[in-house]
């Protein structure tokens, strides 16, 4: 079983919600206990709770969490299976390049510049649902992970797996991942297309300033999301722990090259954005990429995801519902049922009797 919306923040919130929920259950049942005490005393108290039924009661406890339990997994989307979907007919066609290289390591956008830049282009082709995408990993070498497609389970598992270790060669090459992403489009030319980089701006290898004239005899804009704080430079942790040192030893800091970023994308006819930990700022960039103009394409079909959390959702359900039928009170047999009816009558009764 696989599931679509399984990230750090859905795990933290269920952690969250579940312990927030078990607290409340212990602090309801101490705090029932106390006022039980407080308006009819110890022994009162324990008359009125000795046909309590400790079973049933931990039995619709059981259930009540297993419901719980049930709609997380069935928000987590889960699914199995793949259906063929036909797909749109017209679309544009856009590669995005993920800058990987260790400088995107650092902290100064929470909790990485990488995790971030993951995040926002996430965001950014949900934003168009109907197009294709490709994606580029580059540091000091690019490689295509994912042609073009409008399979979004497919794309979003090669983005996770993007990270540090991805492009053997170190550093960073601009050049390279706008070569390769030319190379993506197959040649075709047209107003449907075009490019977007991901990155802090660091430019050890390569000039990108040369492929830029290329995109722009095609026509094909390139633009620049920019990932970090370009005030002041950040340390490099690795994904072991350890701070990225020199040669001799020092710290290695990076900061974001937002003045070069801005000028490749003038240059490239281009938008610029920096995306920050709290807003993506896409705005720029998708009002001009709605401006491009969709191609009409063969029709074809795609590789789907069957969900299925129809199935937790219902399961769920019929548990809240069962939990309804199971109650906490000790079953009483028949002859006592009947024995407490026969003192009912006759003390009424005889209660009536006197009043008279």
């Amino acid at each position: 079983m696989n599931f679509l919306n399984v990230n750090t923040a859905s795990a933290t919130l269920f952690a969250v919600v579940a312990l927030v929920v078990w607290i409340t259950i212990g602090y309801g049942r101490r705090r029932r206990a106390r006022v039980l005490d407080r308006m009819c005393g110890p022994t009162m108290a324990e008359r009125l709770t000795s046909t309590v039924h400790a079973g049933k009661r931990r039995w619709r406890l059981g259930i009540f969490l297993m419901a719980v339990g049930l709609l997380f997994v069935a928000a987590a989307r889960p699914w199995w299976g793949k259906r063929l979907v036909p797909a749109p007919q017209r679309s544009r066609d856009i590669i995005i390049a993920l800058d990987c290289s260790r400088s995107m390591l650092a902290t100064d956008v929470a909790p990485s510049r990488l995790v971030h830049a993951k995040w926002v282009i996430r965001r950014l082709i949900e934003r168009f649902p109907g197009d294709r995408f490709g994606l580029v990993a580059f540091s000091g070498d690019a490689f295509l992970e994912c042609p073009l497609t409008q399979d979004r389970s497919t794309l979003f598992q090669f983005l996770d797996d993007i990270d540090s270790d991805t492009i053997g060669l170190g550093g960073t090459n601009l050049e390279r991942a706008l070569t390769v992403a030319q190379e993506a489009f197959g040649g075709a030319e047209g107003g449907n297309q075009a490019v977007i980089l991901v990155t802090d701006g660091d430019e050890l290898q390569g000039n990108a300033e040369r492929s830029i004239k290329t995109y722009r005899e095609q026509e094909t804009a390139i633009h620049f999301i920019g990932i970090g704080d370009p005030a002041q430079g950040a340390v490099v942790k690795t994904e072991n722990n350890e701070f990225l040192r020199d040669k001799k030893g020092d710290l290695v800091t990076s900061r974001l090259d937002e003045l070069r970023l801005r000028t490749l994308a003038s240059r490239a006819d281009g938008a610029y954005v920096r995306s920050t930990a709290v807003h993506p700022r896409l705005e720029p960039i998708t009002e001009t990429l709605d401006k491009l103009v969709p191609e009409r394409k063969d029709a074809m079909a795609n590789m789907r995801p069957v969900e299925r959390f129809q199935l937790p959702l219902a399961l769920a359900v019929i548990c809240l519902i069962l939990r309804f039928f199971i109650g906490q009170r000790k079953t009483v047999s028949s002859g006592a049922l009947i024995a407490l009816v026969a003192a009912v009558c006759v003390f009424g009764g005889g209660a009536t009797a006197g009043d008279s």
